[in-house]
């Protein structure tokens, strides 16, 4: 199976939170969108835990095998680069636990034997059309945790 996983991060800088989401399809499938909310984690780490948690959700409610392919789709130059650095040394130190937690699972993800693939794209310049979605669903948990919800 091929699973195309859209994914984006937003923050508050001011309140000291960040939102991650993904989105995952198949070919013909639409199989979920889910978001979260941290504390005290710095901005450029969304990405990175957006693409992390969505590998945590591969690996644990989908069963990925190594007949499968996952392409993460990102408008993040720095996720990307982290994430190919922590695959060629096989793990890099993190900022914060969260973060940690979130290239742990990628990689775990990467040992399944399928393939995986982190694909850039342009975003908030009319990137690739699900990736805004993600891009939404990000800034969505954003502003209702600030809200209090």
């Amino acid at each position: 199976m091929v699973y195309r996983v859209f994914t984006d991060g937003a923050h508050s800088a001011a309140k000291s939170k960040i939102s991650a989401a993904f989105v995952i399809l198949t070919d013909e499938d639409f199989v979920t969108a889910k978001s979260y909310v941290f504390n005290g984690t710095q901005s450029n780490s969304a990405e990175t835990i957006a693409i992390g948690s969505a590998a945590e959700y591969l690996l644990d409610d989908i069963g990925v095998t190594k007949e499968d392919v996952v392409i993460f789709i990102t408008d993040s130059r720095d996720a990307a680069r982290y994430l190919a650095k922590a695959r060629e040394l096989g793990g890099l130190k993190a900022y914060d636990k969260v973060t940690q937690f979130a290239t742990n699972k990628y990689l775990e993800l990467c040992n399944v034997g399928c393939i995986v693939k982190v694909k850039r794209v342009k975003g908030h310049l009319g990137g690739a059309g699900v990736n805004k979605y993600a891009d939404r669903l990000a800034k969505y948990a954003l502003r209702n945790a600030l809200a209090g919800g």
